[in-house]
Order: structure tokens, then C-alpha cells, then sequence
């Protein structure tokens, strides 16, 4: 067969890449609308064309398709595709899921509006749990989440395996090594006796009126936003956005990532993306990877393949 290639879905296909439309999730209005971008699969010898919509934005990028914005994908298991936002920096390839900046967009929502999604690709929004779900079983993914804080300082978390069970399992989450600058929060902290009650491994996904916590209350009632708790968290990326980071409350209910920031101060900044594990990234191109001036040949070719600190 023909090596894959990737065309506008239409009547008669466009060959040039069109700049990224902006659009909404697809729970929202779409302001305009992209077209279709599918995989298509060109076997003579069987005289057949079949017409595949892409699974993440992994494969947009692998395609040739670079520059950040909204697309197209159809994950496997969905019923019908669904508009994401592919941010193709840090190597590229990633399918964006969450994204506070401005506290726009409030965040204390509904078990129904986080299984469908909501909010403003250009600027917040919360993908959908069904569609976290359809992502994740695809294969094993990354989870990458870029912080900010109101001083311009920057750190990341990375989380192999990063995998969200369906509805029936209340969106379950599950995920592996950490690696990263901000600390892992999603194990529960480095604190001894903490992980025990505000470790996320296995714990189901919560809203005001779906409480699937481990705490005698309401965590997401008192937090202010769906997320997996605990008893109950070290991180809450859906909290109350406080627009000046320090915050007194009755509950640590901000937008905390308690590893860097602690319980008591709200971030600015928080993106969350996944990409598969396998997906091939030059190293040049690798965030992770700390480059420095190498002092031979051979020290350079060692830089390239695996870093140095």
C-alpha cells in the first residue's frame, strides 16, 4: 500500500495545511468550523479507500501539520470526532485537556459538564472525561502539566502511563513515574503520612453533585471544582482561580500544585497535555533534555541521546 497521507475532508481534497482554526469544545458553540482532517489509507491492490479521522494530535504533527490550534481527531471507542486543541511545542504532538490562565471560566462545574467538556479553546477549557477516557485507552500516554506562577516562575510534571477509566468506573485515574520540576503532587507529596490521604492513584472523579471521594464531606463542594480527591488533595488543577496567587480561604481551594506552591497559593498558569509514550521526538526538540556546551565530538553525540545534568 501507499504510504499515509493526511487531506481536507471534502468533495475535492485541498493539499496545503490551512492555518489552525479557533473553535470551542464541542459542548460549546464552534465559532468556526475546521475541516475534517482524516488519515487515508490509499491500497491499489485491494482497490480500496478507507478514510480514517486522526486519534490524537500526535499524528497531526507526525504529519507534517506544526503549528498550534484547534483540530479534528476521532479517538477510538468515540461514536463521533470532537474538536481539540494540539499544542505542538515541548517537542510537539500534544493533545491539550485543561487550561486555566485568567479565570475566565469557572471551573465549579457540574458531573455533566465535565463528562462533555466545556469552555473556550483560545483560551479555558476542560476536554471532556468521556473524551480523557477514549484518549487514554488508546495506548499508554505522557501527561505533561506546564505550571506558572504570578512571578513568571515556570515548572513541569510529567507522568508516564497516564490512563482515566470510563463513566461506569467514575473516570478512575491511574498513572506512573514522575519526572519533573515541580514535585509530585499527584502521589500525594513527599511529606510522610500524606500520601495516605492525598495520594490521586485510583481515585475516582468528583463534582459537587457526584461526591466519589474518600472524605466524611464534599470535597469538590468545598474545593470548588471537579477533580480526583482524596481526603482531600496535594493537587487541585481545577480549583478557584485567585488572581493574585497568595489566598486566605476556608478551604486550600485555588488552583494548587502543593509540591511547589503549597496548599495556600494559587497559580496563575496550568496546562495539561498528553502525547504517547512511544511517540518519536528528536532530541533537540526535547524539553527534558538540559544541553550544555559538550567539549568533544564523542561528549556531543552522548548530549544528544541522553541529556546531561
Amino acid at each position: 500500500p501507499d504510504q499515509p497521507y493526511y487531506y481536507k475532508k471534502s468533495d475535492d481534497p485541498q493539499p496545503d495545511d490551512p492555518e489552525p482554526s479557533r473553535a470551542r469544545t464541542h459542548s460549546m458553540q464552534v465559532r468556526k468550523h475546521k475541516p475534517d482532517y482524516v488519515l487515508h489509507t490509499k491500497c491499489v491492490s485491494a482497490y480500496l479507500n478507507l478514510l480514517v479521522y486522526v486519534s490524537d494530535c500526535s499524528q497531526l504533527f507526525s504529519a507534517g501539520y506544526k503549528s498550534s490550534g484547534s483540530y479534528r481527531i476521532k479517538a477510538s471507542g468515540s461514536l463521533s470526532p470532537v474538536q481539540v486543541y494540539c499544542d505542538m511545542s515541548d517537542g510537539g504532538g500534544w493533545t491539550v485537556i485543561q487550561r486555566r490562565i485568567n479565570g475566565a471560566q469557572t471551573f465549579n462545574r457540574s458531573w455533566e459538564e465535565y463528562k462533555d467538556g466545556f469552555g473556550d479553546m483560545d483560551a479555558e477549557f476542560w476536554i471532556g472525561n468521556d473524551n480523557l477516557h477514549y484518549i487514554t485507552e488508546q495506548g499508554n500516554y505522557t501527561l505533561r502539566i506546564n505550571l506558572e506562577d504570578f512571578d513568571g516562575n515556570q515548572r513541569y510534571a510529567e507522568y508516564k502511563n497516564f490512563r482515566v477509566a470510563d463513566e461506569k468506573d467514575h473516570y478512575r485515574l491511574s498513572f506512573g513515574a514522575y519526572l519533573g520540576t515541580a514535585g509530585d503532587a499527584l502521589s500525594g507529596s513527599y511529606q510522610a503520612g500524606v500520601s495516605e490521604w492525598a495520594s490521586h492513584q485510583g481515585i475516582k472523579f468528583s463534582t459537587y453533585d457526584q461526591d466519589n471521594d474518600n472524605y466524611n464531606g464534599n470535597c469538590a463542594k468545598e474545593d470548588k471544582g471537579g477533580w480526583w480527591f482524596n481526603k482531600c488533595h496535594s493537587a487541585h488543577l481545577n480549583g478557584k482561580y485567585y488572581p493574585n496567587g497568595h489566598y486566605s480561604s476556608v478551604t486550600d481551594d485555588g488552583v494548587i500544585w502543593y509540591t511547589w506552591r503549597g496548599w495556600w497559593y494559587s497559580l496563575k498558569t496550568s496546562i495539561m497535555k498528553l502525547r504517547p509514550i512511544d511517540f518519536k521526538i528528536d532530541p533537540v526538540d526535547d524539553p527534558n533534555v538540559i544541553h550544555r556546551s559538550p567539549h568533544s565530538q564523542a561528549e556531543e553525540d552522548l548530549e544528544l541521546v541522553v541529556g546531561r545534568n
